[in-house]
């Protein structure tokens, strides 16, 4: 791959170079006239563009300032496969040493806030339910999100880019909210519905009691459909749940 530069006086020709750093200043495009923004394109992207290229650049440089380009991109080439070893090698450490760093485990206590799940097996298709779930809690109320509406402006949000991110946060914060509160409220309806249940079942009455079954049963049945219904939601969101 083609050398870009990420100097900051290589590609920011406005920014005076400090005395010490000329021996070692690379010129960017804007200097050499070749940009006037310091912006070039890539043949390895674009392999039939027109003009200067950042390879073009490469090659002008290493021709023109030999010493410098030694000192400014071999040797850190040289070096960069030591330091990446090193930054993985410590990043490895903080991801199995941190319980904050642990995102190769996948845990799952505590993520539903109706059950007091702790430990032991779990069937897969429940494990995939409460990842789900997880990742979106995870995004809520770890990476805290910003609304959309407070970073752009009234125009911006006519655009369809901006509808679509603010679509995808708005269902985020829906979903949230019904995972977290909404379905206990659900939950709790459920409960008295069976109590009347067993009231029934006490009185003997075999009529009363169907009844009551049968009202229950469909309350459920009602919850279990939005369960699916909601999840399919929170897929659909999937590819905006980034921060």
């Amino acid at each position: 791959m083609a050398f870009k530069p990420d100097l900051l006086d290589a590609l920011n020709d406005n920014t005076p170079v400090p005395w010490y750093r000329r021996p070692f200043h690379l010129p960017g495009p804007k200097e050499l006239g070749w940009s006037t923004t310091g912006a070039l394109g890539s043949r390895l992207w674009t392999p039939f563009q027109e003009g200067k290229t950042w390879e073009d650049w490469e090659e002008h440089i290493q021709r023109t300032y030999p010493y410098r380009y030694f000192v400014v991109v071999t040797v850190p080439r040289i070096f960069r496969p030591l330091w990446r070893a090193c930054d993985r090698f410590g990043y490895w450490l903080k991801c199995h040493l941190l319980r904050s760093y642990r995102f190769h485990l996948l845990d799952l206590r505590g993520v539903d806030p109706l059950s007091d799940y702790t430990h032991g097996y779990m069937d897969p298709c429940q494990t995939m339910y409460l990842a789900g779930w997880a990742a979106l809690r995870s995004y809520i109320e770890k990476e805290q999100p910003e609304n959309p509406a407070s970073l752009a402006t009234p125009e911006q949000l006519q655009e369809e880019h901006f509808i679509d991110w603010q679509s995808a946060y708005d269902e985020a914060v829906a979903l949230h909210r019904w995972w977290t509160i909404e379905r206990a409220q659900e939950e709790n309806e459920s409960e008295k519905l069976y109590a009347v249940v067993r009231a029934a079942a006490e009185t003997r009455n075999r009529a009363l009691y169907e009844e009551a079954s049968k009202t229950w049963l469909a309350y459920r049945n009602k919850l279990e459909e939005k369960e699916q219904e909601q999840f399919l939601r929170l897929a659909k969101i999937r590819p905006r749940l980034w921060t």
